[in-house]
């Protein structure tokens, strides 16, 4: 087994704010020695944002100081003995020449004008927690001040998690910033099932209550570390050809795939059959000359026959229906493929195709990597695709913008075709592509978007990674770092990560460089780290050599993690890949944490580590129910009080938020069907 070998490149810092550095004097004092010296100022009519933007800067500044900062309307009776911060759009930051209403989205100045301090946004209507408003520069500002003012890190979701060094006073220099982030969207997408009366403990959470303050406290956490997007619809696609075949079918079948027949039927199955996922229904010789969906899984699959160009005519005319219909998006065309490999084989589709690898020589290819030749290499089908509807469609308007998939088998980088910036492709490395992964199978995805970035297409980031792991130390927070440094350095505009787990308190520090990445892409990986860690003071090497051994743990088993992914396979495994020794050797590191915590002053810094070890407890449990269900011999009583154990065990720490229990019970439910229950609930 070959050690992975991390790549610890030198990366010049370039900062998501452009590289912002506030002027050190002269100092305006905001609190003195327990004492407010400062008013927070809104409009008479402020926005939501920037009364909400208020309210950060006083949970934080009190957090700090336990001085409450007095808040008042603009038009109300000012002491002239305090110095003001204003937040949002107001009569004075208009009368500074700031005005929010020829800001860019999400853009703030940040200023001060005779000791007053100006944080002002992009202002507009809208619910702050809502991740599609983009009215956000004033609150963006804010934390950027509460930042580099106070040194506020955000590790967790909830107020534990909410790292604030206690200070007796606090003071400003001179300010004249202009901020916007440098990618127009960074999302990660939150993973909470529906919330079902009567579903028990598939829930997750006890109550609706419950389940509504994770929510909420985690739409908290992902904003304050500026998750969201700017007023540009390039990063979005979407599976855009669903309901064609219902629409279309009988008119026009061969708009749709062509599914193999005869020598190619069977080589598929019998040389496939590992990696594709339609091997175990090709009958014997395939489908005679058939066009249309196949089912898998209950799942149909339906692509489309790309090299067709009497479809690419069809997407264009309806574009342009919709063009009158939406304004606000008439230049954009979405086409991504429907959520499935390239499936048509006909003749016109595989002569635009790219050499597939020799036998022998596909043979030798890392498991991850033979993925996206299988059973076809269909990257530069797709790309010559796009290039074709981006050009039919700039005949119409020059502006016009086609976004797509990067995905499945159309996956390989053409190496003779060159496509428009505004052809926007999302780069989706499925399937397979679960860390840990070797060092070939890293090196290659990075070369397959550098290739995809030289075609001229313009790229956003959009991986189903972040699912791996369960609710176990499945930690691989160095090797999606390299990958999300790499890919914001060479050109990315965005991300769209599928999906947040949060597993805060079992994997924590790929949590929190996957959430300050957004906000610091060109920062050093070891000085993100190191942040999380001096979070817990005197304990923080043993909090290192905690997360150290997890992540050794994680990449030395990439063998049994081989099948990837976090749903009902990793209930499966996750006894296997986590034995109970390897629990007993994690619990050493968090004693020691606890050792090294003594005296009044390491509360916070003690609770923190709790914190930590009930992820692991939680994790022990669900590895104990893991080995009972995989277990013929366990008896339904057994597995029962494993059962209750663990769902007794989330009802007394979800106030806690130390895991996501919608998911954790939905991967459950998943992997381990109807045996998920309880007696009592039934």
């Amino acid at each position: 087994m070959k050690p992975i070998v991390y790549l610890h490149a030198v990366i010049f810092f370039i900062s998501i704010w452009g590289g912002l550095k506030a002027k050190e004097s002269p100092k305006t004092v905001w609190i003195d020695n327990g004492v407010a010296q400062a008013v927070i100022v809104l409009s008479d009519n402020p926005y939501s944002m920037a009364e909400y933007a208020a309210e950060e800067m006083v949970y934080h500044v009190k957090r700090a100081t336990g001085v409450t900062m007095p808040v008042q309307k603009e038009s109300e009776n000012i002491s002239t003995a305090m110095y003001r911060i204003y937040i949002g759009q107001s009569d004075a930051a208009r009368e500074a020449g700031i005005d929010h209403k020829k800001m860019e989205s999400e853009q703030c100045i940040i200023r001060t004008i005779e000791n007053n301090l100006f944080i002002v946004g992009n202002d507009g209507k809208g619910d702050p927690l809502d991740f599609q408003n983009h009215h956000t520069g004033t609150l963006w500002g804010v934390y950027e001040v509460l930042e580099r003012t106070l040194g506020v890190k955000w590790l967790w979701p909830g107020e534990l998690g909410t790292h604030v060094s206690r200070q007796e006073s606090i003071g400003i220099g001179e300010w004249d910033e202009k901020i916007k982030p440098t990618m127009v969207r960074r999302n990660i997408r939150i993973r909470l099932s529906r919330w079902n009366d009567g579903k028990g403990i598939v829930n997750g959470f006890s109550s609706r209550k419950a389940y509504d303050d994770y929510a909420r406290e985690e739409k908290v956490f992902l904003r304050r570390h500026r998750i969201g997007r700017s007023d540009d619809p390039r990063p979005y696609t979407g599976h855009s050809f669903n309901s064609w075949w219902y629409e279309y079918g009988k008119k026009h079948p061969e708009w749709f795939q062509k599914l193999p027949e005869g020598d190619l039927a069977n080589e598929w199955r019998e040389r496939f059959s590992p990696f594709y996922p339609i091997y175990n229904t090709i009958p014997e010789d395939g489908w005679p000359d058939f066009r249309g969906p196949v089912s898998y899984r209950g799942k149909t699959l339906t692509s489309m026959c790309v090299s067709n160009q009497e479809f690419h005519l069809e997407i264009i005319n309806r574009w342009k229906k919709q063009r009158k219909k939406n304004s606000d998006q008439k230049h954009i065309i979405r086409i991504g493929e429907n959520d499935t490999p390239a499936l048509c084989t006909c003749d016109d589709c595989r002569a635009l195709d790219a050499p597939q690898p020799a036998a022998e020589d596909f043979d030798k290819l890392p498991e991850y990597v033979k993925v996206p030749y299988t059973p076809m290499n269909a990257g530069r089908r797709y790309a010559l695709y796009w290039k074709h509807v981006h050009q039919l469609a700039a005949e119409v308007d020059p502006d016009a913008i086609v976004t797509a998939f990067i995905y499945f088998n159309y996956f390989v980088a053409p190496e003779d075709v060159k496509l428009h910036k505004n052809i926007v492709l999302s780069f989706v490395p499925w399937d397979g592509w679960w860390f840990p992964r070797y060092p070939q199978e890293q090196q290659w995805l990075l070369d397959q978007w550098q290739r995809w970035r030289n075609t001229g297409a313009t790229l956003y980031y959009r991986p189903n990674y972040m699912y791996n792991g369960g609710s176990m130390p499945h930690v691989f927070a160095r090797q999606m770092a390299d990958e999300f440094q790499f890919i914001y350095r060479n050109g990315s505009i965005g991300t769209d990560f599928d999906a947040l787990t949060g597993q805060w308190a079992v994997n924590g520090t790929t949590l929190y460089l996957l959430s300050r990445l957004h906000n610091r892409p060109g920062a050093p990986v070891d000085e993100l780290l190191d942040e999380y860690y001096a979070a817990f003071g005197p304990a923080s090497r043993h909090i290192k050599a905690y997360f150290d051994f997890w992540e050794a743990h994680t990449v030395s088993n990439r063998d049994l993690y081989g099948f990837g992914g976090s749903l009902e396979d990793y209930n499966h495994y996750a006894h296997k890949m986590f034995p109970p020794e390897s629990f007993v050797y994690a619990e050493k590191f968090l004693e020691e944490a606890t050792n090294s915590l003594t005296g009044e002053e390491n509360l916070e810094y003690a609770r923190r580590v709790d914190f930590i070890r009930m992820g692991l407890e939680h994790a022990r449990k669900e590895a104990k129910l893991a080995a009972l269900f995989s277990n013929e011999g366990t008896s339904e009583k057994e597995w029962q009080e494993a059962l209750l154990d663990l769902v007794e065990f989330r009802r007394r720490t979800e106030h806690l938020h130390i895991a996501n229990f919608s998911y954790s019970a939905g991967n459950d439910y998943m992997g381990w069907g109807d045996r998920f229950n309880l007696t009592s609930d039934k």
